[in-house]
């Protein structure tokens, strides 16, 4: 019975071949001259976010009668009280 997975052997020679001249796609990346700036922190903030979509809260809000302006305002403050 053969597999149709590539051998490891296999697999090991594609990894190794060489991109078209002029088409590389590796980048070389100096780690210690890396810096950040203005760090912000992602995590509760976009599942915050996600979770405004998902459950339609905008949809809601405007029905209700708030203003575009109004439901930005409201889901920046629950970000900003999900953060802290």
């Amino acid at each position: 019975m053969h597999s149709s997975k590539p051998s490891l052997r296999e697999a090991r020679r594609r990894g190794r071949r060489r991109p078209a001249k002029g088409k590389s796609d590796l980048v070389a990346i100096h780690t210690e001259q890396v810096a950040v700036e203005e760090p912000r922190e992602a995590g509760p903030v976009h599942v915050g976010h996600q979770m405004w979509k998902k459950l339609g809260v905008d949809e809601v809000l405007a029905r209700a009668g708030l203003s575009a302006r109004a439901r930005v305002l409201r889901e920046i403050m629950n970000s900003l009280t999900v953060t802290l």
